[in-house]
């Protein structure tokens, strides 16, 4: 089995929470009602008093995307030089907590679920780490949203643990079972926050804060035996998604195993992602990225396709997603569909794994004769209980890699 874990992995299983709500608006900025992922959103934008600025959001036209991407889709905002503080030329008055993002710019919108993760602003720049439920992606027009910016001593209105409207439930909801953000200072204590309502009380083994694709990242030296113990449960699942960041350290030798997560239910292993890894039984064409988990008693299946292309070094993102029922199991790397097949001495196919309520973990699998450990960093982490598309993929890819080249923002 050891043969067949290469580089790094990450396990995950999915349980179910809240539904999903949001509010919507037109290209032209008119509030447009219900959604298909829920309601509208999670209160009055004239509860966001005392902003001094409204900035519009340019959604721009995503024309690499096959179709058009479902409403409310959860969407990274980096900020903008808008966004400094007052004394550095910007509109911010309270660290960051004083933006707030509406479906219009005249107070009789809906707040639109966002988040706003703590620390992450820099008054000198305005750049920064929101999330939002973008009202639409569009693959042939633009969408609008905006920000109610500027105010002193302003309450935070998102999803943070302190945000007055509780919008985690529809923000992160119910297709978004785990969404991980890491913060701190970089080679300093970790921060780790679950940006859903799943969120439990976490014990970090040894991991620390590095820098990260997006903000910052968790990093984890394998040899040291650091790994996180998120303080959580995951269920059975039939549809689902797992995405994340990764930046591996590429030891000496063609087979190295790195995991990076942990699935774990008494030593039997439910459902694991390898990452990047080279020779091996697994592997026997070059460099491949696999999936793998457990069918049936002690039948197991696992795909892999070739990425000989990919450069090694530096942060790359990666999503698998399986739907339920089938036999469809796809890998995404950045952004790119990456053919299929199975191998690794396999047994079963690719239906529904077979797993219940699984101890869920970053940085380690415990389930052989010794634990194998993750040699590198993560950033932005999630699993979902449903199976993400090739558009999904890619849009995630170009909004989180390169946020700027999905939006702009402006004054009215």
């Amino acid at each position: 089995m050891k043969r067949m874990l290469l580089a790094f992995l990450l396990f995950c299983g999915l349980a179910l929470v809240s539904s999903l709500a949001a509010g919507q608006v037109s290209g032209s900025g008119v509030p447009i009602l219900g959604s298909t992922q829920g309601a509208t959103g999670i209160g009055a934008c004239g509860a966001a008093t005392g902003y001094t600025n409204t900035d519009t959001i340019t959604i721009s036209a995503q024309g690499s995307l096959g179709a058009d991407l479902p409403n409310n889709w959860v969407t990274y905002f980096a900020g903008n030089a808008l966004l400094k503080s007052t004394g550095n030329g910007g509109q911010l008055l309270s660290s960051g907590t004083d933006v707030v993002f509406c479906t219009a710019n005249n107070g009789t919108g809906t707040i639109i679920p966002y988040y706003f993760v703590p620390n992450s602003w820099s008054a000198t720049t305005g750049a920064g780490e929101w999330y939002f439920q973008a009202p639409c992606i569009k693959k042939s027009s633009t969408c609008l949203a905006y920000l109610y910016t500027g105010k002193s001593s302003a309450v935070d209105l998102s999803c943070g643990p302190s945000g007055t409207n509780n919008c985690k439930t529809t923000l992160f909801a119910s297709k978004y079972l785990r969404a991980y953000d890491f913060g701190g200072v970089s080679g300093g204590t970790l921060s780790f926050t679950d940006e859903t309502t799943n969120a439990a009380s976490p014990t970090n083994h040894g991991a620390i804060s590095a820098a990260g694709e997006i903000n910052n990242a968790t990093n984890y030296t394998g040899g040291s035996s650091q790994w996180t113990d998120t303080g959580s449960t995951l269920g059975a699942l039939t549809n689902f998604s797992i995405e994340t960041w990764f930046n591996a350290v590429q030891p000496a030798g063609s087979q190295v195993i790195s995991p990076m997560g942990d699935l774990d239910n008494g030593g039997t292993v439910g459902i694991y992602m390898i990452g990047i890894g080279t020779g091996g039984a697994s592997c026997t064409n070059g460099t491949c990225m696999g999936f793998g988990y457990k069918t049936s008693g002690s039948n197991y299946w696992q795909g892999w396709c070739n990425i000989n292309n990919l450069n090694p070094t530096g942060w790359h993102h990666m999503v698998g997603s399986h739907t339920g029922g089938s036999s469809n199991f796809t890998f995404y790397l950045d952004g790119v569909t990456c053919s299929v097949t199975a191998g690794g001495g396999a047994t079963g196919s690719p239906v529904d794994p077979s797993t219940s309520s699984i101890t869920f973990a970053l940085g380690r699998l415990a389930s052989f004769s010794s634990p194998f450990y993750y040699s590198g960093s993560l950033d932005v982490t999630r699993v979902m209980n449903f199976a993400m598309t090739a558009d999904e993929a890619l849009f995630d890819n170009l909004n989180q890699s390169s946020p700027t080249s999905t939006y702009t923002v402006s004054t009215p």
